[in-house]
């Protein structure tokens, strides 16, 4: 993997650790997943 450095905003940012801690995952694995969804 490539490491990127990104920026949210902090409604982002909840929504994001909301999500992750939902799914039993870290944060970076809901962006990946999300990219992977957008790019297909």
């Amino acid at each position: 993997m490539v490491p990127m450095e990104i920026q949210f905003t902090e409604e982002q940012v909840q929504a994001l650790r909301e999500v992750a801690r939902n799914e039993g995952c870290s944060i970076a694995a809901v962006v990946r997943e999300a990219v992977s969804r957008r790019l297909s």
